[in-house]
């Protein structure tokens, strides 16, 4: 997974891109795949595209996909040079559809044809998150939104007002989702699952305020480690990035109220380096306690060896002396 994780142009989702989402989630796991493994991994690629080495991949359909976002050419610009029209590819799409019983059947023939046909829409919106000291909604700066159609995703970063626009159109509805990484970092939901919020299924804006739950909770935590990496340090050293023989920072977001802490020999049983328990409390807190377990791993990425052997001794024989060092 982390192999994969270096390839920032490869979008992947953890279920079938062909599959319908019938109930939202905050993960999905394979119940083929065994609990101490990482679920299967899927992507739409072109076809020259070379996967990174060391990665097992099956190639489980071969695809034309009309690119949505750049107008079809409908007039011969050279002589003796032929241009399949846009009404064309529109047709073969919707038959394509058809025959797959992937087209609407809840709308009449009349409706699907106007809706091939219809103009082109850019997916965007504005992503916020509840904060109970600000007494408001806070922009999520960073936030990366996917819109997918099928095997076509596009994608948008938030900027500082929260608002991000995709890098693509569509002419139909498109499914929205927020996968809660960068590329530095992710956050996980569970053992080894990533957290990702499923949104809906339409076309235009999706605006999202986020004020309870779970996901609240990933989104202040998200903002925090987003601040940490690639906002204004004023000089302090970045915790481990993500490169070739490195990994991406994991960190656990644990729905208890708990100590929280950064290990980092966790990553050599699978588990994620910080582990985050701070849910159900006031979102500074989770904001704060997610910087403070950074700086810990900011701290391990200075002086390992120094690091590891305070850990080892605070957490694992317990000495009260390591564990104040470490935490001071």
């Amino acid at each position: 997974m982390d192999i994969l994780k270096v390839d920032s142009t490869l979008v992947l989702y953890d279920y079938p891109l062909d599959y319908s989402i019938a109930e939202n989630g905050s993960y999905y796991k394979d119940p083929e795949t065994a609990p101490e493994q990482p679920t299967y991994q899927y992507c739409a690629v072109t076809i020259d595209k070379k996967l990174p080495n060391g990665v097992e991949y099956e190639v489980l359909e071969e695809l034309f996909i009309p690119d949505e976002d750049k107008d079809t050419i409908t007039k011969t610009a050279k002589a003796n040079t032929k241009f399949i029209s846009e009404e064309i590819i529109n047709t073969l799409v919707d038959e394509a559809l058809r025959i797959t019983n992937n087209l609407n059947n809840k709308t009449s023939k009349s409706t699907n044809l106007a809706k091939s046909s219809a103009s082109k829409w850019r997916p965007a919106g504005t992503i916020k998150v509840w904060d109970n000291v600000v007494g408001d909604f806070v922009p999520v700066e960073g936030v990366k939104v996917r819109a997918r159609r099928w095997f076509t995703t596009h994608t948008g970063i938030a900027s500082a007002s929260g608002r991000y626009s995709c890098n693509g159109r569509f002419r139909r509805d498109a499914n929205y989702s927020i996968d809660w990484e960068r590329y530095e970092f992710a956050l996980q939901d569970g053992w080894l699952n990533g957290a990702t919020y499923n949104g809906p299924k339409k076309r235009g804006d999706w605006n999202l305020n986020l004020n309870s739950g779970k996901q609240e909770y990933y989104a202040t935590i998200f903002s925090a480690a987003h601040f940490y990496y690639y906002g204004s340090r004023m000089g302090l050293k970045s915790p481990p990035t993500n490169a070739t023989f490195k990994t991406k920072m994991k960190i656990a977001a644990r729905l208890e109220r708990d100590e929280s802490s950064h290990i980092h020999q966790r990553r050599f049983i699978l588990s994620a380096p910080i582990y985050i328990k701070t849910y159900g409390r006031e979102s500074q807190a989770v904001f704060g306690t997610t910087i403070h377990e950074l700086a810990h791993a900011a701290h391990w990425n200075f002086d390992r060896d120094a690091y590891n052997n305070l850990g080892a001794g605070g957490y694992v024989l317990q000495k009260d002396g390591d564990k104040r060092t470490l935490e001071t």
